[in-house]
């Protein structure tokens, strides 16, 4: 998989088990690459390119994480596809599904004929993703700190969504060495694709590539 963005000749090529670091030292570089790929990571069109033997869509397979105290494991798209997933379970269980749907449908029988209205009636086959909300199944959470919760969002969207590279922005600012280490090896672990943006040349790792473009605008690639 590679990344280009022509304007400052930006190119990076995604590697196994590698993760890419783009250094950024010049703040108009930094806002303008920054700012295209967040417009293009909403639908818009823009100069980025990412493709594997065709292009891929920025909106659908890339997630751009602009601080990671704005991740949410539980965001509209991973529950929508958690419960298409607990959907699929559900109609393996079809006798299982049809014994409860009957005594709710029991249940309900007996408040609407308790009540004071004639005229009720109801969905006897209603979609069974509407009771996975109604017991607000999610993804627990309550006590990760920060780093532990990256770990599970890449975790989970790595099994429930098809993204193709994920995107974060100064993680170093937030994280020690140590934490980026361990970053390094789930990473590898989950077999993921990551490009970490900087605005500062981070310390050396023997797992990473990096690209810079420095405060007068020279390309400099540091892969080993």
């Amino acid at each position: 998989m590679k990344l280009v963005y022509y304007e400052h000749g930006i190119k990076i090529e995604f590697r196994e088990n590698r993760i890419q670091t783009l250094v950024l030292e010049h703040p108009k570089v930094f806002t303008q690459f920054l700012r295209a790929l967040y417009e293009q990571s909403l639908g818009g069109e823009g100069p980025i390119v990412l493709s594997d033997s065709k292009d891929i869509n920025l909106q659908k397979e890339m997630e751009l994480i602009l601080s990671p105290f704005e991740i949410n494991i539980n965001s509209k798209k991973i529950i929508g596809q958690l419960y298409r997933e607990l959907q699929n379970i559900a109609n393996e269980t079809l006798e299982e599904k049809f014994q409860i749907n009957s005594e709710i449908v029991n249940y309900l029988e007996q408040l609407i004929w308790k009540s004071s209205y004639e005229n009720l009636k109801m969905n006897l086959m209603p979609k069974w993703e509407n009771l996975f909300k109604l017991y607000e199944i999610q993804i627990d959470t309550d006590s990760t700190t920060l780093f532990e919760k990256l770990i599970e969002y890449l975790k989970v969207c790595s099994a429930i969504l098809k993204i193709r590279l994920y995107v974060f922005v100064n993680l170093r600012q937030y994280f020690e060495e140590f934490e980026i280490i361990e970053l390094i090896e789930w990473i590898k672990r989950l077999k993921i694709h990551v490009l970490l943006i900087e605005s500062v040349e981070p310390v050396y790792n023997a797992d990473t590539d990096v690209y810079i473009i420095d405060q007068d605008y020279c390309w400099i690639e540091k892969i080993y």
